[in-house]
Order: C-alpha cells, then sequence, then structure tokens
C-alpha cells in the first residue's frame, strides 16, 4: 500500500510501506516537522521520488537515515508472511506487527523470511510533552550517505523538570540500526539540566563500539554522537526557556 492514515484510536500515523519519501513529506510536516526537515538531505529529488519508506526499513542498511528515527518514535512495523506456514486453508498469510526495534537481527539480517514483505509502518504520534530532535552527520551537506546519525525522542513531567522517558536511535554506529539502552536509562528519572544529557552521554561506549570506515573513525563517530546527545538537550532546554519567556 502506497497510503497514509491516522488511527484515531491509537493516535498513530500509519504509512503504507510502498508509500514515497515525497508521499510521506506532506504528513510528516503536519505531525512530525523536525522529521520533514532532514527530506532535504536524503538522497536526491530523483529518489525522494522513487523510494520507499518500506524498502528503506527493508533494506536493513545500518546507514539507513530512516530506521534510526522510526526507532526514536517507538514505531511498528506490519509484516506479512506468505510462506505457507498458516495454520489455517482460508487464510494463507500471517500478520504480524512488532515494534521496529525487534525487526533488526543481525546485519542486513531482518525478521522478514522466504515469502514475507512489510505492510505498513505505524508511528505514534508525539504528545504534548514529547519532544523529537534529528540530526545527520555526514561529509556532504546534501544527497549523501551518513556517517551517523541521531535521533532523540524526550519527554518531559508535566512540570518540566523531569525527564520521564528517553529513545535515543542511532544509524551509522553499528550492523543494524539500534536503540541507545544505557543512555537512554541513564536520562529517565533525572532533572531537566545539560548535565543530565551529559551524564548520559558518558554511557555511550557501554551501548556501541562503532567501526571505523571511510567515512569517519571509530573515535569521531563517538565523540559526535555524545555532543550530539548533549546538544539536543540544550535545544530541549533553550526551547522551554523560550516558551516560558
Amino acid at each position: 500500500s502506497s497510503d497514509a492514515a491516522i488511527q484515531t484510536a491509537t493516535q498513530t500515523l500509519i504509512f503504507g510501506a510502498g508509500m514515497s519519501y515525497k508521499g510521506m513529506l506532506p504528513a510528516l510536516e503536519q505531525y512530525f516537522p523536525e522529521f520533514a526537515e532532514l527530506f532535504e538531505r536524503i538522497a536526491s529529488p530523483q529518489i525522494r521520488n522513487m523510494g520507499t519508506i518500506g524498502g528503506n526499513v527493508a533494506n536493513a542498511s545500518p546507514i539507513g537515515d530512516l530506521p534510526p528515527i522510526l526507532l526514536a518514535l517507538d514505531a511498528n512495523i506490519h509484516i506479512r508472511h506468505c510462506d505457507g506456514n498458516s495454520d489455517s486453508s482460508d487464510q494463507p498469510f500471517v500478520d504480524e506487527i512488532l515494534p521496529l526495534s525487534e525487526f533488526f537481527l543481525d546485519y542486513k539480517k531482518t525478521k522478514l523470511r522466504a515469502g514475507s514483505y512489510v505492510v505498513a509502518i505505524h508511528i505514534p504520534l508525539l504528545q504534548d510533552n514529547q519532544h523529537l530532535f534529528i540530526h545527520k552527520i555526514s561529509k556532504r551537506y546534501e544527497d549523501d550517505i551518513s556517517a551517523c546519525l541521531v535521533a532523540v525522542r524526550l519527554s518531559l513531567s508535566a512540570d518540566s523538570t523531569m525527564i520521564k522517558n528517553a529513545k535515543i536511535g542511532l544509524g551509522g554506529m553499528a550492523a543494524v540500526p539500534l536503540l541507545v539502552e544505557n543512555c537512554q536509562q541513564a536520562l529517565i528519572g533525572q532533572p531537566f539540566k545539560v548535565a543530565s544529557f551529559e551524564q548520559a552521554a558518558k554511557a555511550l561506549p557501554l551501548d556501541v563500539s562503532p567501526m571505523t570506515d571511510v567515512r569517519a573513525s571509530r573515535e569521531y563517530r563517538l565523540h559526535v554522537v555524545q555532543r550530539l546527545l548533549i546538544k539536543c538537550g540544550k535545544q530541549l532546554i533553550k526551547g522551554a526557556q523560550t516558551e516560558s519567556a
């Protein structure tokens, strides 16, 4: 499917797997403007007209631009298995909806098997106390492969004094796009201060040990992602101060 829809009961944005980057843009501009802003830096106009969300996710590239963001947004993936293993002859397929974080198993290895395909991606809409930040690092600013990509979704307490939850998706840092569990846990329950982000960034080596390649060294990747995590905190604090001024 190449459709987009809002599931109002669960406040979820659903993209059919065949939805092109260009087709996604109007919905992203409305519900996830930070996500939409990145699109100018993804590939070229020709590719954005043809490339799809399902293809980008199923390709399972560790440097794909969409998966780290979808991971940070707690997206689910809808898979259909048509391999003849259904228990019912009336239904020759089995549908499975699972967290995207469970989809990527190893380098270029996913939960897809022979006869499986991606049906849709389900993205929960941001709540009033949630904020999204995305930073892509590449040698060329536009139309270039990421050396690393950081996506952070932060949930604040009602009085904006504490970090209630954090989801941090990384690309270009491991064999698969991933959530950094130790960094996330280091933020949860912490005061809404830059020091909390500085402390959480120190946990990054516990979550990931990136490789050195033609795009960046291991040391650079670790350092830049740590600085970007702190930058996200500073951006959020600055935004909160601006709103309260």
